[in-house]
Formats: C-alpha cells, sequence, structure tokens
C-alpha cells in the first residue's frame, strides 16, 4: 500500500499517513484492511436515518440529546427524558449544522426527495452519456 502511494505520486510522509489509515484496526495476521471510516459511515446512515425520523415526526428536537456527550441512539430516549426533566443538561455546543431546526428540516426533506428518484428511470434519461 504504501508504495502504491509513492507511485501515485505521495511523498513519503503522506504515504506513510494513509498507508498507516488504510489498514487502521486490522490485525497483523492480515485481516486485510479495516478503516475506522467504514465504521463512521454505519454511523452517518443510522444517525441520518433517526434524524430523518425525528423530521417525520416532528420530534426533532428530541434528538438534540445525541448531542450531550458519547452516546448511542438507544440511549436517546432515556436521555431526552432526563434533559425534559432537568437531571441532565442540554447540549452546550450544537453543531452549525443543527443549530438551525428549519435549515435542517429543509435539507432533510431534500434528501428524502432525492432518495426517492428512480435509478431506473435515471439510467435511462443518461443513457446516452454512457
Amino acid at each position: 500500500m504504501y508504495r502504491y502511494f509513492l507511485e501515485e505520486g505521495y511523498d513519503e510522509r503522506d504515504a506513510y499517513k494513509h498507508s498507516t489509515r488504510v489498514f487502521r484496526g486490522s490485525l497483523p495476521e492480515g485481516c486485510g484492511p479495516f478503516t475506522k471510516d467504514l465504521c463512521y459511515s454505519k454511523g452517518f446512515v443510522l444517525v441520518y436515518n433517526f434524524v430523518r425520523l425525528a423530521v417525520a415526526r416532528g420530534m426533532v428536537r428530541r434528538g438534540a440529546a445525541a448531542l450531550c456527550g458519547k452516546t448511542t441512539l438507544a440511549d436517546i430516549k432515556t436521555l431526552a427524558h432526563l434533559v425534559e426533566e432537568g437531571l441532565v443538561d442540554p447540549p452546550r455546543y450544537v453543531p452549525p449544522q443543527f443549530g438551525d431546526l428549519h435549515a435542517l428540516t429543509a435539507w432533510m426533506c431534500y434528501a428524502n426527495f432525492l432518495n426517492r428518484l428512480s435509478l431506473k428511470r435515471i439510467e435511462e434519461d443518461y443513457a446516452g452519456l454512457f
């Protein structure tokens, strides 16, 4: 992998950093690459679907409990109740993309629309381009 990055024009330092990233989490016996990015992608999809459902149910504010600290989606309901009861402080820091719930809702609606487009129809419409 390191040599591949060198052949692609990366300097030695960047080739090493990228190589270690690709195999981060792998076992020395050679189970193959395992990137943390796969875990992050799974988490993104899980949170995306949660937010999507929260928007559909009009419960976006409840999802802010996920920002209270390291937690899992399974903890959201309990954390939300604790925040509502005043036993847990709401998150101090809310990322900008969650700060404006109207904008977040608009983006989620737009993403929902894009997800409903027919890939078969898109393939037909773009057939002459490939």
